[in-house]
């Protein structure tokens, strides 16, 4: 019979934690790249940035995310906005200590 082991336990509670918010975060990145791609093909930087003011479908959502994090986004997805999705997330988590829990 095995022995309860303390130590393990907490090292595996603690993978599956890491697990799932990785696992979050890249469903949040992923949303956000999404949602970035559609902007940038209608908004110029300065409109998504909050510095012109935007008309259109998207005006309001523009104005609710004129902020530091979100700019932050842009700036990243400008850097590789050739790749797809799915590797700018990849990408991002790569290169950043800060991700997106919540």
């Amino acid at each position: 019979m095995l022995e309860y082991d303390e130590e393990i336990e907490q090292r595996s509670n603690s993978l599956y934690g890491q697990g799932f918010a990785i696992g979050f975060a890249e469903g949040r990145l992923e949303v956000m790249f999404k949602i970035l791609k559609d902007l940038t093909k209608k908004y110029t930087d300065n409109q998504i940035r909050g510095l012109e003011p935007a008309e259109g479908d998207d005006a309001t959502l523009l104005k609710r995310w004129n902020n530091d994090v979100f700019c932050n986004y842009l700036d990243f997805y400008r850097k590789y906005e050739n790749f797809s999705v799915k590797r700018l997330v990849k990408q991002y988590i790569a290169e950043s200590e800060y991700l997106p829990w919540g």
